[in-house]
């Protein structure tokens, strides 16, 4: 199993919408870095790096058991502006009961409306044991979610 890290002096730029603030809990992960904020777990994937299903599964099984708490839901905001395409069988297991368990909601950042736009369309088309959304801003995001968890 892959290990955690508190996040080294690493050369990852993040956007200035999405990045850790000092209040947050941060962790380092093989292929990411992901912190905690009022129930919302924040991933951002370390540019270059390639995440399969195996490393996915691993990821998913330690952010539960650092972040969660029992009888609580969480949503995941993924910002995927600059990560790299995700195969099939990731994208699968991404959608499947196993890796929605504890959540109420799964979030991507995109780069456009155009990218946002067409992500939703075929996002809708697909039954997910949780709401999936794509958004072109974390703040529009946020605003979801918070509407959501009302």
């Amino acid at each position: 199993m892959s290990s955690i890290h508190k996040p080294r002096n690493i050369d990852i730029v993040y956007p200035s919408d999405f990045k850790p603030d000092s209040f947050s809990s941060i962790i380092e992960l093989p292929a990411t870095i992901v912190w905690n904020k009022n129930n919302f777990i924040y991933v951002y994937p370390k540019p270059g790096m390639n995440l399969n299903k195996k490393l996915a599964i691993e990821q998913t099984k330690i952010v539960s058991n650092v972040f969660f708490k029992e009888g609580q839901s969480y949503a995941i905001i993924c910002d995927v502006r600059k990560a790299s395409q995700l195969d099939q069988e990731t994208r699968d297991y991404y959608s499947s009961p196993e890796a929605s368990k504890n959540l109420f909601a799964f979030v991507f950042i995109v780069d456009s409306i155009f990218s946002q736009l067409i992500a939703n369309i075929f996002i809708n088309m697909k039954t997910t044991p949780v709401p999936v959304r794509m958004f072109n801003g974390v703040d529009k995001a946020n605003n979801w979610l918070n509407d959501l968890q009302k």
